[in-house]
């Protein structure tokens, strides 16, 4: 990421009410959306960023038009579920939200899946962690999808 991408990077967080969660070697950011807290990295250092690719955005939960709309407005990235619905408690676990984010994205885990706790977990551990590594990410998100509604019902 250029000096331009990543101060560009960290006004879209601040615009967005990110939290600021200062580390040592990087800047993390978080923010609460629906049951799924999104989480960014900006890194101190300028040899580290290699570009506003898709990471970053899945990061941050939206595609490049909003990144630069947010950029342009100052106004804050529309987000079908910026009204809690979740109750205290009730976050994910990091370990889950690293794992579904891995096929779903930060945004799409809340938005599409919409888990409490106790489904992410039952499908991390039954799902993703006993999959077959040949998998393709489609196959594997509509096996989430099954399981999902498996348990559920």
């Amino acid at each position: 990421m250029t000096g331009d991408e990543k101060s560009e990077h960290r006004r879209f967080v601040e615009i967005n009410g990110w939290t600021h969660r200062p580390k040592t070697k990087h800047d993390v950011y978080t923010k609460r959306v629906g049951n799924t807290t999104l989480r960014t990295t900006i890194s101190r250092g300028s040899s580290e960023y290699r570009g506003l690719e898709h990471e970053v955005l899945k990061q941050l939960g939206v595609d490049r038009a909003t990144f630069y709309e947010v950029l342009r407005s100052g106004k804050p990235a529309p987000r079908p579920c910026d009204v809690e619905t979740t109750t205290p408690g009730e976050e994910l676990p990091g370990w889950c939200l690293t794992q579904l984010s891995k096929y779903f994205g930060a945004a799409g885990i809340s938005q599409e899946l919409q888990l409490t706790p106790e489904e992410a977990e039952h499908i991390v551990k039954t799902i993703i962690f006993s999959a077959r590594a040949e998998l393709d990410r489609s196959a594997m998100r509509a096996r989430i999808r099954k399981g999902l509604d498996d348990f559920r019902a």
